[in-house]
């Protein structure tokens, strides 16, 4: 097997497989120590797992996911997306185990569950709806996604939004378990980086972070911005298709306080959330969206849409404000009206949300009492 970079893997190396301690066997078909949110996630997690409890299998990509728990098994291996890396995850699929838990990509954790099924006929199922259900979408494999819920012994999404989707397009009623946000990186005590200081002057900053995506809704970022100019608005990210991407950055240029920076290192945006005034994401399709939580671990409100799983996270007036869809009026009102919050009230409010509700202890805590719950049954 070869890694990305074309060096032999040795499969048999293992350099931190921990011994079994007699736990609950579970096997998470995830590729750790990238900057995929669902894999951060994951990793970050995984330690928080009761040790006697619960003896975890995870796949790395990176050493960065090679992680010291006495109660996590690593293997090495290569990107999911190379043949190498799916031979090593189907290679794990059939070890002997108690648990999976799916909730990735279909195409590649369907074909586990049926190789799981062969070594373990009567192992537990747990599967995560991360995305909302929509059969009108041509983003995501609908008929997969019901297959993995139907399967699975038992089902959670992150969002009340995402599992109302799930009971009306499946027919199934998932646990609710938002996502995490890593609250010693995102915090507000930060200096200022030199990223504001080069397109902030003193002007509040609102920023944008996320892919350039029609559901993402960057172009209304912009629009916002043509009727603000006594503030600048950063749109951080990109990576869509490169047709979107062009259509973004040539709007962008048209409008003197509407910047497209690019995308930033996940160590550099800490210090930008911190330092900007607020993140304006008006997107209309997302699960439990990761940049919103960052943003208020930072002490950020935030500005949308009252649309997808947006209200139950921002509830409107108490953590930021939120328009109807479409709106471009009730966005620039919300963004004024957090200009106008001298006490960043609103911040504050955000960030002891956050540690109250969305921390890896936490999360982790809930998978846990859904695996006690699906294996007694």
């Amino acid at each position: 097997m070869t890694d990305r970079t074309g060096e032999l893997l040795d499969e048999t190396a293992t350099p931190v497989e921990k011994s079994q301690g007699g736990g609950v066997r579970v096997f998470w078909p995830f590729f750790i120590g990238t900057d995929n949110p669902i894999s951060y996630l994951y990793q970050q997690i995984a330690p928080e797992f009761d040790a006697g409890e619960f003896d975890i299998t995870v796949l790395a990509s990176d050493e960065d996911g090679l992680l010291e728990a006495d109660n996590v098994r690593t293997i090495p291996s290569a990107e999911f997306y190379t043949w190498a890396g799916r031979l090593t995850l189907a290679r794990h699929a059939v070890g002997s185990y108690d648990l999976l838990h799916t909730g990735g990509i279909p195409a590649l954790h369907y074909p586990v569950v049926l190789l799981n099924r062969l070594r373990n006929p009567t192992a537990t199922h747990v599967h995560t709806y991360r995305i909302d259900a929509d059969p009108d979408s041509d983003r995501t494999p609908t008929a997969l996604r019901r297959r993995l819920g139907r399967r699975a012994d038992s089902t959670t999404a992150v969002s009340e939004h995402t599992a109302s989707t799930v009971r009306s397009t499946f027919g199934l009623d998932p646990v609710v378990i938002y996502n995490a946000v890593d609250t010693a990186q995102f915090h507000p005590q930060y200096e200022r980086p030199p990223l504001l200081e080069r397109y902030g002057t003193e002007r509040p900053v609102f920023v944008f972070v996320g892919s350039f995506e029609r559901r993402k809704h960057p172009l209304d970022v912009i629009s916002v911005a043509e009727r603000l100019p006594e503030a600048t608005f950063l749109l951080i990210g990109g990576g869509g298709t490169q047709d979107r991407d062009e259509l973004v950055a040539e709007r962008a240029a048209e409008v003197d306080n509407a910047h497209v920076v690019g995308r930033v290192d996940k160590d550099r945006l800490p210090a930008v959330y911190a330092n900007a005034d607020g993140l304006l994401f008006p997107s209309t399709m997302e699960g439990c969206p990761n940049v919103v939580l960052e943003a208020f671990a930072s002490g950020t409100p935030v500005v949308g849409y009252n649309a997808t799983s947006m209200p139950e996270l921002v509830v409107d007036g108490q953590r930021g404000y939120l328009a109807d869809n479409g709106d471009l009026s009730g966005l620039v009102d919300g963004v004024r009206s957090v200009i106008g919050d001298s006490t960043n009230r609103l911040g504050e409010n955000a960030k002891g949300y956050v540690h109250r509700n969305h921390t890896f202890e936490t999360v982790a805590q809930q998978y846990t009492d859904v695996y006690r719950t699906a294996l007694a049954e």
